[in-house]
């Protein structure tokens, strides 16, 4: 990190690196820290609801994804097909499936919060409109606490699934945790889904989307 820092490398758009997000995203995995400076974040607002953007394929929630971030929610999460589709004959699940409309390929959770009531129905309008505009998405639902504990525990449940998935085919971990930039993600999940179709394989894909850091099975 000295290293880097005496450098001052910058990224392809000009801007200086920064290191952090490279050591983040590689999970300490590319060096050994020996000194970290930490910044906290402020707790949330009181008042918080999650737009449940349903998309038709994974690629479309991924564009979707980079939109959604420009409203700076406090978590964007996705679940895909498969994932849903293991959750319809899971007992424990089945109830959590009350906001899922259709036969989505992909849903967005993502979660905003604000200090009033009205200033949170705005930003959830304002983002809705943003992904109605750009054609991304065909249902919007807003779920609001407590509700939003099922919304989360389904989201939660992906790995727990997808152990539980019937016939030979298992999931297998061999990409845990993506770190791409955000703004790259969607053309990464093309190249990805290109990459498999190639070896005959199908992936599954869910968590941190917000975060350009998803879990591929």
């Amino acid at each position: 990190v000295d290293v880097l820092a005496e450098m001052q490398p910058f990224n392809s758009a000009g801007h200086p690196f920064n290191p952090a997000k490279l050591i983040a995203g590689s999970e300490g995995t590319l060096c050994a820290v020996t000194k970290l400076k930490l910044k906290l974040d402020d707790l949330p607002p009181p008042f918080e609801a999650v737009v449940c953007a349903h998309f038709s394929t994974i690629h479309e929630a991924m564009i979707a994804t980079v939109e959604a971030m420009k409203s700076k929610p406090y978590a964007c999460e996705v679940m895909d097909k498969t994932i849903l589709d293991l959750t319809k004959g899971n007992a424990e699940q089945a109830e959590n499936r009350f906001f899922v409309e259709g036969d989505p390929g992909a849903i967005l959770c993502i979660e905003l919060r604000a200090e009033t009531e009205d200033l949170l129905q705005k930003e959830s309008a304002n983002l809705i409109e943003r992904l109605k505009e750009k054609e991304l998405g065909f249902a919007y639902p807003i779920v609001r606490a407590p509700e939003t504990v099922k919304v989360w525990t389904l989201r939660a449940a992906g790995l727990g699934v997808l152990s539980n998935l019937k016939g030979k085919a298992k999931p297998v971990a061999f990409v845990e945790d993506t770190a791409v930039e955000l703004n790259d993600l969607p053309e990464y999940i093309v190249d990805f889904e290109k990459l498999m179709d190639g070896f005959g394989q199908k992936a599954v894909y869910y968590a941190h989307a917000g975060a350009g850091e998803l879990h591929l099975r």
